[in-house]
């Protein structure tokens, strides 16, 4: 579900490649396990698979062991958030940004996601190279956020590089994660401006993940939906019935299709390759929230691998016999 959000928020419109992983991932293990060699021949193309699957293990990472739910990808220097947050690259400093400024409940923070393919045993003691790049993109950014005079001044937050390194099932090599955790400079957010900060990521994700669902009209009233508006009630386990706003979406990306057509399309393929079209979208309250200029707040994580499964930022991907289409009401 990171994987999904991660996609849908930094290149809307394009194959959801983390619906592949049940083709590439080594069945019967709870680990990073790739089949066979691994996915990719050659330097490049394996570095390349190394990079945009260690984002997403990152994502996931990060949501599930500390608390972070929105994910606002950082795309230039200055990087404007809200308003009232930015996201700056120190004067004199060439290098890469890293790659999101994100939050949770309480929480804020910078994050880098690194991935590798690398051969050999996990690192005892050293820093792997990755992480010690990651280091330097941190803590050579600054936070900013606008006092009450209009002075952008630096803030303190927390840096997370997370590295990844795939294992693979030919020959034997086992997967591990490596983490850091430095800090920016600055003086701490605290109290309201804290949330207030939050509160801008959560947006920022929220109307990124909207984009990438086909309905920028949502953000932006003088846009149009770029596919047909649907809205489905879906029963979330301990939850109870949620509704959300999204379409239909299998391996080859999103499907412009309703719901009926989409379960008569299901009905005509393989048994093995009906389960792959399902329902993607936002549940409506962040929307609601979103719109409304409200309080955007965590949902709860929920992944259920025969039904529907509820990321903490209220994005659900359900098998179609689960959903029910759902009269419009945004």
């Amino acid at each position: 579900m990171s994987a999904l959000s991660e996609i849908l928020q930094t290149a809307p419109g394009s194959n959801p490649l983390p619906l592949l992983f049940d083709e590439l991932l080594s069945p019967g293990t709870a680990q990073l396990v790739w089949k066979g060699a691994g996915p990719g021949r050659g330097v490049e193309i394996r570095r390349a698979f190394s990079g945009l699957f260690g984002r997403f293990f990152a994502r996931a990472y990060l949501e599930r062991y500390h608390g972070f739910t929105w994910f606002s990808p950082i795309s230039g220097s200055p990087y404007y958030v809200s308003k009232r947050l930015k996201v700056e690259r120190q004067p004199g400093r060439e290098f890469d940004l890293p790659d999101w400024i994100m939050a949770g409940p309480g929480v804020l923070a910078i994050g880098e996601a690194k991935g590798s393919h690398a051969k050999g045993p996990a690192p005892s003691s050293a820093l792997p190279g990755p992480l010690r790049t990651a280091h330097e993109q941190i803590s050579r950014v600054w936070v900013q956020k606008m006092n009450p005079a209009g002075v952008w001044v630096n803030r303190q937050v927390k840096g997370w590089g997370v590295m990844s390194r795939w294992g693979v099932e030919t020959p034997a090599r086992s997967a591990y994660h490596c983490v850091l955790d430095p800090d920016t400079d600055g003086e701490p957010l605290i109290g309201e401006e804290l949330e207030e900060a939050i509160q801008d990521v959560a947006r920022s994700h929220v109307a990124l993940l909207l984009e990438g669902l086909g309905r920028a009209d949502l953000v932006d009233k003088r846009a149009s939906p770029v596919f047909s508006p649907q809205q489905v009630s879906a029963t979330i386990d301990g939850l109870g019935e949620r509704t959300f706003i999204g379409g239909i979406v299998n391996n080859f990306g999103f499907l412009p299709m309703s719901i009926d057509e989409a379960r008569a399309v299901q009905a005509s393929l393989p048994d093995r390759l009906g389960p792959t079209v399902r329902f993607l979208g936002l549940e409506t309250e962040v929307v609601e929230q979103y719109r409304s200029g409200s309080t955007i707040k965590a949902q709860a994580l929920r992944i259920d691998s025969s039904g529907p499964s509820l990321s903490s930022d209220g994005m659900m991907l359900a098998p179609l016999e689960r959903i029910n289409p759902f009269q419009s009401t945004i």
